[in-house]
This record gives C-alpha cells, sequence and structure tokens, in this order.
C-alpha cells in the first residue's frame, strides 16, 4: 500500500511536469488569463494528491469500494480542467468569463465530492447497523451449532441440527422490543450447553422444546414491529 502511495504521487508530479514543459513551451504571450488558467489547472493537479492519499489508506478489503467515486471524481475533475485550462489559453478569452468558468468546475468538484462524502458516511452507518441487528442470530447459530462436539448421542446432535435450522431461518433483524425474547433464548441456550456438557443431554429434551418456543415467539413478535 506505501508502494502504491509513492507510485501514485511520482506518477502525478510526473505528470505536472510534463504539463508545466509543454505550456511553456508552447505558450505565447503569458496574459493573466494564461496564469489563472495555469493556476486552476496546477491545483487540480495538486488536489489529487491528498483525494489518493486518502483512497490508499489502509482500511479492510471490504471498505475499499466505499473509496473509489471518490478516485474517480477526483480524475474527472482534473480532466475537465485540463480541458478548460488548455482552450482558455489557447483561446484569449475576457479574463471574467475565464475566471467563473473555471470557478464554477472547481466549485461543482467541491460539491460533488462533499456530497459523495456524506452518501459514502450514511451507506457505511447503514452497513454497520445492518450487521449490528443481525449479530444476535448469526452468534447464536454459530454457538448452537458448536455444540455438536459435546452432544454425545446422535439423537441430540440431530437437534441441535434442527434448532440451529430453527435459528438460521429466523428473522434475521434484531430489535429492541425483541430484547427479552433473545435473553430468555440466550439464557435456555446457555443452561442446554451446560447440561451437555455434564453429559445430560438425554434430559436436554425440555430445552429444546423451550428454545424452539421462544424462537417462534420471537418471530411472531418480529413481524408486528415492522
Amino acid at each position: 500500500m506505501k508502494n502504491n502511495k509513492l507510485l501514485f504521487a511520482a506518477a502525478v508530479l510526473i505528470a505536472l511536469a510534463l504539463y508545466n514543459a509543454l505550456v511553456f513551451i508552447l505558450a505565447g504571450e503569458k496574459t493573466n488569463v494564461f496564469w489563472f488558467a495555469y493556476g486552476f489547472t496546477t491545483a487540480a493537479f495538486l488536489t489529487q494528491l491528498p483525494i489518493f492519499l486518502i483512497v490508499f489508506k489502509p482500511k479492510p478489503e471490504k471498505e475499499i469500494i466505499y473509496s473509489t467515486p471518490f478516485t474517480s471524481i477526483s480524475l474527472f475533475y482534473l480532466t475537465v480542467q485540463l480541458i478548460a485550462g488548455v482552450a482558455i489559453m489557447l483561446s484569449g478569452i475576457n479574463l471574467r468569463i475565464s475566471l467563473a468558468l473555471q470557478i464554477v468546475i472547481l466549485a461543482l468538484f467541491l460539491i460533488i465530492i462533499t456530497l459523495t462524502f456524506i452518501a459514502r458516511n450514511a451507506i457505511k452507518n447503514t452497513a454497520q447497523n445492518t450487521a449490528d441487528s443481525t449479530i444476535f442470530i448469526k452468534s447464536t447459530e454459530q454457538y448452537i451449532i458448536s455444540l455438536n462436539s459435546i452432544a454425545g448421542s446422535s439423537d441430540v446432535k440431530e437437534k441441535l441440527l434442527v434448532l440451529a435450522e430453527k435459528i438460521r431461518f429466523s428473522d434475521p433483524v434484531s430489535h429492541p422490543l425483541l430484547a427479552d425474547e433473545e435473553r430468555r433464548i440466550s439464557e435456555r441456550v446457555g443452561m442446554l450447553a451446560e447440561q451437555l456438557s455434564s453429559g445430560n443431554g438425554g434430559e436436554a429434551s425440555g430445552l429444546f422444546d423451550e428454545i424452539g418456543i421462544l424462537i417462534a415467539e420471537r418471530n411472531r413478535k418480529c413481524k408486528m414491529v415492522k
């Protein structure tokens, strides 16, 4: 990742150096219009550095997609400003018009990048909230599956498999109003684990039934709160 940052920074600086060389070799009279166009375009080149430093910042793989729009928007802004800057230098356009055009390009870039940042945060928060609200079902299912190692008889293993399937096909999203049902399910699952670890799997039949009833009650209540 560090090498990517260095390579990109080098690419931006090389492109900027090439731009400067071509501009100062090919440009004729350097008027105020020229210098303002040159300044806006140089700023567009330099803007790429902080944007891409953020993009290449170490992050979980699943979050890389959130940075992709910033890359596209930043490069699109540079392309538009580069074309506009060169056109302004060559056209001899009025200073006020050239300034207004480049200010509009910059303003649009800042607005779009800001809105994209807001949208990215909203999407990340929604994804995080969804992950948080489904953790009870996922963790409970995995815990019940893990009890197979201490189940003992094949009959108990079969009951654990059925119970795990009931959990898996339950409504995955939790809700504050389901807290009591989920607490009771967790308590009964804990009691079941204690019975199995003590080698009393044959006496845990009532707990399997009770957990199944609590899961059904949770599902029924879950439909009501949606």
